[in-house]
């Protein structure tokens, strides 16, 4: 069911209507409407009863009927934008809902994006700390997520502070709802175009603004390297650090100048490795549409 406003706009005398025209190392909008100061009737159509004869030969027949008629009601300034904005809003939503299932299915889809197999895929955007909240961004749909990584179907995504945006660079979280220390998350800085020689001073350098990490570096029993590059020359750093009561299995690259860390932390010393390594390993950049990547959970859905 849907609700549909019309407005309709009469003017003054001598005043016209205007409007606008989208290898492994081991180590230690519609068109315008143009307003001035001056209020703007619009037109309200109410009732009034009309009386209404007819007469032949024999008799005279009255009846009484409800006629239109249109009445003038002064609105503001504010009245007019409030009463726009508000058809314009319903006509968006009224459009959306139209759509074909087609066409909403390549425009949109879950995110995370259920993959039929006991994972989820999310996908996310890298925005600024600027933009946190939904704010200041100037991304469009085509472009609008950076990567995606998979994480089991029971892990729930955590609300990222602003502080957190601001200051580690988390873009996003997901967790075990019964056991938080056990997460995977991902951070992201923009500035960074190829990673230095010096691989295993990279997380050094990410721990200065993170105290847990700098505790599980300094406490780590087993410190692992591993490069490794894509089939398009994208290079991949993985760390395995391994301790007493403190474990991150962590993925590095770099893509359309932004550095990505994708982190899978646990306390648990009997945690799953093989689990744990295949979610770090999950992490890619989106270099397709979200058209292409709906299409792309489908497909495999349908393979399993």
């Amino acid at each position: 069911m849907f609700l549909s406003i019309s407005l309709r706009l009469r003017t003054m005398p001598h005043t016209e209507a205007k409007g606008g025209a989208a290898g492994v190392t081991k180590c230690p909008a519609p068109s315008a409407l143009v307003l001035h100061k001056r209020a703007y009737p619009i037109a309200k159509r109410t009732s009034q009863s009309a009386k209404t004869c007819k007469t032949n030969a024999q008799q005279t027949i009255c009846s009484q009927s409800s006629e239109p008629e249109l009445s003038a009601q002064r609105l503001s300034r504010r009245d007019v934008l409030q009463k726009s904005s508000l058809a314009i809003g319903l006509s968006a939503v009224a459009t959306e809902l139209w759509l074909p299932e087609e066409a909403r299915a390549a425009t949109a889809f879950a995110n995370p994006a259920d993959l039929g197999n006991g994972f989820q895929r999310y996908y996310g955007r890298a925005t600024s700390a600027s933009s946190y909240g939904g704010y200041g961004g100037t991304e469009t749909e085509v472009d609008a997520f950076k990567y995606y990584f998979d994480i089991p179907s029971s892990w729930k995504n955590e609300i990222i502070t602003k502080q957190e945006k601001g200051y580690q660079g988390v873009d996003a979280r997901f967790s075990i709802p019964t056991k938080k220390s056990t997460n995977a998350f991902l951070v992201t800085f923009p500035g960074y175009q190829t990673l230095k020689e010096d691989k295993s001073s990279l997380l050094d350098d990410l721990a200065i603004a993170d105290g847990n990490l700098q505790d599980t570096l300094a406490l780590a029993e087993e410190f692992t390297i591993t490069e490794r590059k894509n089939d398009e020359g994208q290079l991949f750093v993985e760390y395995d650090v391994i301790g007493e009561g403190n474990s991150i299995l962590v993925n590095l690259t770099t893509y359309g100048g932004r550095l990505y860390v994708f982190f899978v932390k646990t306390k648990d010393n009997n945690f799953d490795r093989e689990l744990y390594t295949q979610i770090r390993d999950s992490f890619q950049n989106v270099k397709k549409t979200p058209a292409e990547l709906a299409a792309d959970i489908e497909s495999l859905k349908r393979a399993l």
